[in-house]
């Protein structure tokens, strides 16, 4: 019974892999056959006795076996976990910083309103830095609930005709009718 242990305690208590585990129900089988010769038993040496020593050491390996990949499957289950957690503190904290900027200057744009000796030119320009800044602070948290939704991957393929002269009038900030996008080596 101690040496049918052996292998069984050392596949659920020590984190071996399977060739450790088969060395060790050789090891079994070894000893088992060195008891029967220094120590006989009334009936040792019954092909029964064999076939329970056999069937308890492959009992231990299937053992083994089996606690190996599920420890290793758990390894990868943590490690992705880990991953994602790195994933999510480092968007929270571009995130944070990313909104932290914009609220800071739409706090100071509104101190500025307060100010009595402001003249119309300057509050509607204020204004229109408050618009931009808060269009500026939702188009940042639209990219980072985009990047969840792309590493969570639940983001639907939609592709869409896109004019250059456009995107390129939004990116400069100037009327779309004063942009010309060079196509190869001329002008369109």
């Amino acid at each position: 019974i101690a040496v049918l242990l052996f292998p069984i305690a050392t596949a659920s208590f020590v984190n071996w892999g399977w060739r450790w585990q088969a060395l060790m129900g050789l090891c079994s089988l070894v000893m088992y056959a060195a008891a029967e010769v220094l120590v006989p038993l009334p009936g040792s040496g019954s092909v029964y006795r064999w076939f329970g020593l056999l069937a308890g050491v492959v009992l231990a390996e299937a053992t083994a076996i089996f606690l190996e990949r599920h420890r290793m499957r758990l390894r990868a289950q943590v490690l992705q976990l880990l991953e994602a957690a790195q994933f999510r503190r480092t968007q929270i904290s571009t995130m944070a910083h990313d909104i932290r900027n914009p609220v800071a200057a739409i706090a100071g744009f509104v101190d500025l309103l307060e100010d009595d000796e402001l003249s119309r030119e300057d509050r509607e320009e204020i204004l229109t830095r408050i618009g931009v800044t808060a269009w500026n602070m939702d188009l940042t948290v639209s990219t980072v609930l985009d990047l969840y939704r792309i590493q969570e991957g639940h983001v639907p393929f939609a592709p869409a005709v896109v004019d250059p002269n456009q995107v390129v009038a939004e990116a400069v900030g100037v009327d779309p009718g004063q942009v010309r996008v060079l196509v190869g080596d001329t002008a369109e």
